[in-house]
């Protein structure tokens, strides 16, 4: 399925063979419920809601292929002003015994931007040393600024430049593979 989102034209559907495997994997998707929220993401979404961030979780995408953590913006990534994907990431995230993420994580966050989304990753070996919701609120208001969201104004300044990247891994060059 990964492979079949990965490269279908935005706006088409696919034909043939193509066709026949979208819709069977959108039918099994279809009745998959969200996943269970980890302490981690909850905590993450309760500092969303302290700072007067409006924000919805689970957000299922790609026929429900893909599941959203946060959701923070229009609701439209076709909106000029766009939408954040916060994305919760524990240590399945990542290559073991580094800070590298997996290429299928690195793939979902592709997908997300190709989609519109300004993706946001909240990893765990960061999130994990701030001591107190201060911190950690501090931290997320940094984060999202950094990706142009407007705290005042409740929504993206600008795109990020990440959103032109044409494939999964450009911007990260040393991306490790577990084999």
């Amino acid at each position: 399925m990964q492979v079949i989102l990965a490269t279908r034209q935005r706006g088409n559907r696919e034909i043939g063979f193509a066709k026949k495997v979208h819709e069977r994997l959108r039918r099994e998707h279809l009745g998959i419920e969200s996943p269970a929220s980890s302490d981690f993401h909850m905590h993450v979404s309760e500092i969303l809601s302290q700072l007067g961030i409006d924000h919805v979780n689970e957000v299922k995408v790609f026929e429900g292929v893909y599941h959203i953590d946060v959701v923070v913006g229009s609701g439209n990534p076709l909106d000029p002003q766009g939408k954040i994907a916060i994305e919760v990431d524990g240590p399945t995230h990542f290559v073991p015994h580094t800070h590298q993420p997996t290429p299928h994580t690195s793939l979902k966050r592709w997908l997300l931007e190709r989609e519109g989304y300004a993706v946001l990753s909240v990893p765990y070996f960061e999130w994990g040393p701030l001591q107190g919701d201060g911190v950690a609120m501090a931290y997320l208001e940094m984060q999202l600024e950094s990706l142009g969201w407007d705290t005042k104004a409740g929504k993206l300044r600008y795109m990020p430049d990440s959103l032109t990247r044409q494939g999964p891994f450009d911007d990260n060059k040393d991306t490790v593979f577990a084999g």
